[in-house]
């Protein structure tokens, strides 16, 4: 079989051509390379298990690919049931990208583009990268591009604000001893709050504590979740600045880019943002604007690893970091297979705990799809949810 083209040739062309002032060249439809007879899409099912969802593609052959679903997609089954799956069936897989664009533009879903919709497509999407891979006996990551590691540091991510400052370093310790992680990432201020702290003076003494605690051995993150006004993200940055902290996530609320731009403008702190964008020009605004250091999609929210490839590139012509954000379980090894290979990654990627991550990385699987097998009661016994 011929080598596969190098990341820069990536599965992201039809998107690549709006932007093509900010990244060049068009890459090219990975897929076909691997998988020369058509994979037909035979069927597509959301199934509910233990109050997990989970997306499950099949082929007319009978092969089969899976995704977890984030927990938002239990909110919107009507949309992924009647507006996204109708549309991919009966169509070859290996068009991914053209069919991403098509069911956007089907039916008018564009009307209803945003979180739910590119939520519910990426849930798919994922589905079919394992089904493909699967089909071509190859792990995702190999039709994705040239693998540039085998290895990917992580950093545990915590949201949790509601514990005492000492019992959330505790929390934090004892996972990062399980895990072997060198990075952690820490929830300042409310979430979406308007400057108001969790509880007076907590943020502040998290950092303090948390820089004590593991001075010299952990690397820290802090992440607001739009905590702050301008003002209020520029004051907090400059205090996590004083502590060395890696980089600051979200200071404002995600939708006011322009208010982004400008805490950037004032603080020397890396800015990193994307967890709640699924908007390429959003990105594509970010980059060219210097409005953030490090671009990090989530890979189900933006829609899947195709449009996460854009948004790599994206910031890699403006000499951004990237740094897709995974979860736990099945749903961290969409974001290792992209991390192995985008030439810009950033030094780790935002997971939660699970017990793949030894020594602080996750080794980027072998095996075919994803890498990892469904427990076959899944099907057996879940909930297949019907309109």
């Amino acid at each position: 079989m011929p080598d596969p083209p190098s990341s820069s040739q990536g599965v992201h062309s039809i998107w690549l051509k709006r932007y093509a002032t900010v990244t060049g060249t068009p890459g090219i439809v990975v897929p076909r390379i691997w998988l020369k007879s058509p994979v037909w899409i035979a069927g597509v099912d959301v199934i509910q298990y233990f109050g997990r969802m989970y997306v499950r593609a099949r082929d007319l052959d009978g092969a089969e690919g899976w995704s977890q679903c984030g927990p938002r997609l239990r909110r919107l089954v009507p949309v992924i049931l009647e507006d996204v799956i109708p549309f991919f069936l009966g169509k070859d897989a290996r068009d991914i990208e053209v069919l991403l664009r098509n069911c956007y533009v089907s039916n008018e879903n564009y009307r209803n583009a945003g979180h739910g919709f590119w939520n519910c497509l990426g849930a798919v999407e994922l589905a079919l990268w394992d089904l493909m891979a699967r089909r071509a006996k190859l792990p995702v990551w190999k039709l994705l591009g040239t693998p540039l590691r085998k290895k990917i540091p992580v950093c545990l991510s915590r949201h949790a604000r509601s514990n005492e400052v000492e019992d959330e370093l505790d929390i934090v310790q004892q996972s990062a001893d399980l895990t072997g992680v060198t990075a952690v990432k820490l929830a300042v201020g409310g979430r979406m709050s308007q400057n108001i702290d969790t509880s007076p003076g907590r943020s502040e003494k998290l950092i303090r504590s948390a820089c004590e605690r593991f001075a010299g051995s952990k690397e820290i993150y802090a992440d607001a979740d739009g905590s702050f006004d301008v003002e209020g993200a520029v004051l907090m940055g400059r205090y996590l600045e004083s502590y060395g902290i890696s980089w600051f996530e979200e200071p404002v609320p995600w939708e006011d880019f322009e208010a982004c731009g400008e805490v950037a403008s004032q603080l020397d702190i890396p800015i990193a943002v994307g967890e709640e964008i699924s908007s390429l020009p959003m990105f594509a605004w970010y980059a060219r604007h210097h409005g953030a250091t490090v671009l990090q999609p989530d890979v189900q929210i933006n829609g899947g690893l195709v449009r996460c490839l854009t948004v790599a590139k994206i910031a890699e012509s403006c000499g951004l970091r990237f740094a897709p954000v995974g979860g736990s379980g099945m749903r961290l090894w969409p974001a290792v297979h992209l991390a192995a290979v985008v030439p810009n990654l950033a030094r780790h990627i935002e997971v939660e705990f699970d017990m793949a991550i030894k020594n602080g990385v996750v080794e980027v699987p072998e095996g075919l799809g994803w890498g990892v097998e469904v427990d076959p009661e899944i099907a057996r016994s879940g909930e297949f949810l019907r309109v």
